[in-house]
């Protein structure tokens, strides 16, 4: 094995280097500074975060920071057309696609329950593991606004679609939700909030989010993260047969 790509786990990243494997560490937002996450990402010798350096938070170590590849959002639609935000298909009125996890939430069914009966003008749609999306791209290209959490996967998604978006943090260890909506909020991407509204504010998000667009969207996404990241594998495993070899022909 010449590279090791580890998907977040501090634990294996470390194993890997422990074997003398070259290890490439996907990163996360959030405070990484216990003591096991700060051993991974000194030890790792690449760094993949999934932003763009312009939405990085600075807070970093200088050490962890030179090392960083940032290929910005990954979404499973990255080589999808975002319409325009006004084009949904020919739908009628007011469209809210609501995402939700399952893990970990504070949020309910009541929550979303409330606030949609709070905002009687708009349709909404609510997915879930337990309800999911029978054509993902399509509700979202259809949705007039977005509501999610904060996880970096159904960002990057909805960034993708360019989509005017309200997305709430979700408590999470080391808070890598808050992190992802203070960085939100930094670039304008969306209307970015650290808890769930309560009901009667619905109405003035929605049309907010509604106000913004989506186009602040491309300082967070444009389609090409995938291939920096498997850019950046390509090189170091380069890197490491290129010593293998020079250590060979060294050998008497």
């Amino acid at each position: 094995m010449r590279v090791l790509v580890v998907d977040t786990s501090a634990e294996v990243a470390l194993l890997g280097r422990l074997l003398g494997v070259r290890t490439v560490l996907a990163a996360m937002r959030g405070d990484r500074g216990d003591r096991t996450h700060r051993a991974a990402y000194d030890a790792a010798t690449i760094l993949l975060a999934p932003w763009s350096e312009r939405t990085a938070d600075d807070d970093w170590p200088a050490a962890w920071r030179t090392k960083t590849v940032f290929t910005g959002a990954i979404s499973r639609f990255d080589d999808h057309t975002a319409t325009d935000p006004d084009d949904r298909g020919g739908r009628a009125g007011r469209r809210v696609l609501a995402l939700w996890g399952a893990g970990g939430r504070e949020v309910g069914h009541d929550d979303i329950a409330a606030a949609e009966a709070a905002t009687p003008e708009w349709e909404w749609v609510v997915r879930s593991p337990h309800r999911p999306s029978p054509d993902l791209w399509r509700e979202l290209s259809e949705a007039e606004v977005v509501v999610t959490h904060a996880g970096q996967n159904m960002v990057a998604e909805v960034a993708a679609a360019r989509r005017p978006a309200v997305v709430v943090a979700q408590p999470r260890p080391f808070d890598e939700q808050l992190g992802t909506v203070r960085a939100l909020r930094r670039v304008s991407a969306c209307v970015a909030l650290d808890r769930w509204p309560d009901p009667d504010e619905w109405p003035g998000l929605l049309d907010r989010a509604r106000s913004m667009g989506g186009h602040r969207w491309e300082v967070w996404h444009d389609g090409d993260g995938a291939q920096r990241a498997a850019a950046a594998i390509e090189a170091l495993h380069a890197e490491a047969l290129h010593s293998e070899t020079l250590h060979a022909e060294a050998r008497p």
